[in-house]
């Protein structure tokens, strides 16, 4: 959390965040409103290689994400950005699951994007 208070007080400053700064706490920043609404916004600047990185980190927690109600937000990005592998595990880790994730907290973007 330290960390986190810390890389969003520059963004607050207006100082600009390089990619770096957000790998490694995808997951900090995906849970908390600023860091969510700032991801948003960071993924459409990332290289593919860094895109690749900040999903990889996302990934595994992907369910949890879409529950969260900050974090449905990062996953629905992700499959605005449209990489066919990103969309790919996320429909895989939806399957059999669409019922309960769509009653979480989250899960606007399970109503909006056809994943299958």
């Amino acid at each position: 959390p330290t960390l986190l208070i810390l890389l969003l007080l520059r963004l607050l400053c207006h100082l600009t965040l390089i990619s770096q700064d957000i790998l490694g706490h995808m997951m900090e920043f995906s849970l908390d409103q600023l860091g969510s609404r700032f991801i948003q916004q960071k993924l459409d600047t990332l290289s593919p290689e860094e895109l690749e990185a900040a999903f990889a980190e996302v990934a595994p927690k992907g369910l949890m994400l879409m529950n969260d109600v900050f974090g449905n937000y990062v996953i629905q990005k992700f499959l605005e950005l449209d990489v066919p592998s990103h969309r790919a595990e996320l429909a895989a880790q939806m399957k059999g699951q669409v019922r309960r994730a769509a009653g979480g907290g989250g899960g606007a973007c399970l109503d909006v994007w056809p994943v299958f």
